[in-house]
């Protein structure tokens, strides 16, 4: 399914969508509602410089290199405004790459489920990633299985509450953020690196929740790759980032 047609809105509802995904630019607002979209070559569902909603809708398995999930970038250049991304009640399960990669949106997250995000080339496999200026709220969001980083928050400003993140390769990573907000969670079992506070990250609250049961794993020093080393931290606070850290 492709839509291109400014200004406009479009629904894509109560359908099976195969390798060719969901893709959709520079349109006024995309709804996709009830959808289930299985073994996509490249993107599951792509957005780009369009307001878009996701409900009740399964995405699963990839049969391309890449194969990812849903991705809703900004236009680019990035320079008339964030648009509006929703995601509620979506399962998002073995593709390949990133199963959530959002870049410069405004995006509301509840109910949503990304696991077993495959690597590619021994790179990626993240469940959500969340860069480049986004605004995210996040709420009873579940990120488990993933062959890379639980949920990455880099340049980007978060609240979050009510999560797990658990049994991925690495758990939740912050960097270069301006504000955060993480209460109510749940980080166990991931290897390497439970919680990651990186890269002159500022403005973070990490209240109410629990992290355990980190893993001893041989992975890279930093999590674009390079040098590895083993690592098994809970919490991991570097680069000159400042956090505050509170039990309720």
């Amino acid at each position: 399914v492709s839509i291109a047609k400014s200004g406009e809105s479009a629904w894509v509802r109560g359908v099976r969508v195969g390798a060719l995904g969901i893709l959709v630019q520079g349109l006024g607002k995309l709804t996709v509602e009830r959808v289930v979209v299985r073994g996509a070559r490249v993107h599951a569902i792509y957005a780009r410089g369009t307001n878009l909603t996701v409900s009740a809708s399964t995405i699963e398995g990839a049969t391309g290199i890449d194969g990812d999930g849903i991705v809703a970038h900004c236009a680019d250049p990035c320079t008339s405004g964030k648009p509006e991304v929703s995601l509620k009640l979506v399962r998002v399960r073995k593709v390949k790459t990133i199963g959530v990669w959002l870049r410069g949106v405004k995006a509301e997250l509840r109910g949503v489920q990304v696991s077993e995000t495959e690597q590619v080339d021994f790179k990626y496999g993240r469940g959500l990633e969340a860069a480049e200026g986004v605004e995210l709220t996040a709420s009873f969001v579940v990120m488990s299985d993933n062959q890379d980083v639980g949920i990455l928050v880099q340049g980007s400003t978060a609240q979050m509450s009510d999560i797990i993140v658990a049994r991925n390769v690495r758990g939740l990573y912050l960097q270069k953020t301006t504000a955060v907000t993480l209460e109510r969670f749940r980080i166990a079992e991931n290897q390497g690196v439970g919680l990651g506070i990186h890269q002159g990250a500022k403005g973070i609250l990490v209240q109410g929740g629990e992290i355990s049961t980190t893993k001893n794993a041989d992975l890279p020093t930093d999590i674009t790759g390079g040098e590895s080393t083993a690592i098994g931290d809970a919490l991991e606070w570097l680069g000159g980032s400042e956090a505050t850290i509170k039990d309720s």
